[in-house]
């Protein structure tokens, strides 16, 4: 069991990539991935703000990796829906500044409560700044949800879970937590993978690796 992430060697990836090595057992650069680098994974992970147009390019390879059995996440700026074309992207004027707002509230609500992900990370650690949102498939399960602010009403999907419209699972977000870890702000994104990355190599029954070594 293995996790995989394809970056495009971006200075934020490479500082991300330094400093999770030991939560990753292989990385792939984006321009030259080869079947190879999905052929040994049990989980890939693409980072955000990797590229679209090798997302494109390598479509077909990530889909059937997914028809495979394989877990594939999509993170923010990179389109989920070029693989899985049932998903809608909806882009959103980005709102940076929206916690300086007087009673602030980010419109994210945390769904399906038993989903495993929230015993690793908490609300505050899935909301920074938002790209878009994505309007998804029947088959996906809603993790965050994006409402209109103070109210309950039903905006998209901020990330969802996809376990029933593939032989694999498709999960995909639109926050970018790789970016600005890998450029040392927005500490939210910090503890957003400090959560995620134990929960992923959980969820495929990889055991924690302590070390980069090996």
């Amino acid at each position: 069991m293995s996790v995989t992430v394809i970056h495009n060697g971006l200075p934020q990836h490479l500082n991300f990539l330094r400093d999770y090595g030991r939560m990753i057992d292989r990385t792939a650069y984006f321009p030259e991935l080869v079947e190879d680098d999905l052929a040994h994974s049990k989980a890939v992970v693409i980072a955000c703000r990797s590229d679209n147009d090798q997302l494109k390019r390598h479509a077909s390879r990530l889909r059937a990796f997914l028809d495979d059995g394989g877990l594939l996440v999509v993170m923010g700026g990179m389109r989920a829906d070029i693989i899985d074309p049932r998903l809608t992207f909806v882009p959103t004027p980005t709102n940076f500044t929206w916690f300086m707002q007087e009673d602030p509230d980010s419109g994210h609500r945390l769904r399906t409560a038993d989903h495993s992900l929230h015993r690793y990370i908490g609300l505050r650690d899935m909301q920074w700044h938002r790209h878009g949102y994505y309007l998804k498939a029947e088959t996906a399960d809603t993790v965050v949800e994006l409402c209109r602010p103070h109210s309950e009403e039903r905006v998209g999907d901020i990330l969802l879970d996809d376990r029933r419209g593939f032989r694999g699972r498709l999960i995909a977000t639109t926050l970018d937590p790789h970016m600005h870890h890998g450029g040392y702000y927005i500490p939210s994104t910090t503890r957003f993978l400090n959560g995620f990355y134990p929960w992923l190599r959980q969820e495929i029954g990889a055991p924690m690796r302590w070390t980069t070594e090996g």
